[in-house]
């Protein structure tokens, strides 16, 4: 099978289906937030990733809802990205109650920032700093002027990485 076949036979079909039941779910409980965060990939060109997090059955799902390419990083360029998305989709920008992204000008910014075209259209929405963004800020400084912090993180992403390396032994039963 080659990778075009599977690709269009396989993987795609299998995404539609598991976007299909997050759009359904995101319309159930109507209200929802996003978080957003864009990274060049290896061929410079910037992604999108777009997350949705919201409320079924008494169960907080977080779910990648789509990774677009951006040509333009600007926050209103932004703003009519997602807001193109979610009318695609069929799902109202009203219903997003919060959003979070990094500490970017285009993405916090309180007048050209993609929060406040986003406070346009829904003025009761809360933003919030990511704090996996904030977390990593935190640590990049602190170990900056504290070699015992520096190798303190590098032990523990060690340690992290040696244990999700490590395999469990089968069990051996008795004949």
């Amino acid at each position: 099978m080659s990778k075009h076949f599977i690709n269009d036979k396989i993987i795609k079909p299998i995404g539609h289906s598991i976007k299909k039941i997050i759009i359904e779910e995101i319309l159930t409980c109507k209200y929802f937030s996003i978080m957003v965060d864009s990274t060049q990939d290896v061929s410079v060109m910037d992604q999108l990733a777009i997350c949705v997090r919201y409320l079924v059955n008494d169960s907080i799902k977080e779910r990648l809802l789509s990774l677009v390419v951006c040509h333009d990083s600007s926050g209103i360029a932004l703003y009519n990205l997602l807001e193109n998305m979610f009318m695609s989709m069929g799902i109202s920008m009203k219903n997003i109650v919060a959003c979070a992204f990094d500490g970017a000008a285009n993405m916090k910014g309180t007048y050209n920032g993609l929060q406040s075209h986003l406070k346009n259209s829904n003025p009761n929405i809360i933003y919030t700093h990511c704090m996996a963004h904030v977390l990593n800020l935190v640590i990049c400084d602190s170990t900056k002027t504290c070699l015992e912090a520096e190798n303190l993180f590098g032990l523990v992403e060690q340690s992290a990485v040696f244990l999700s390396d490590s395999h469990k032994k089968p069990k051996h039963t008795q004949h």
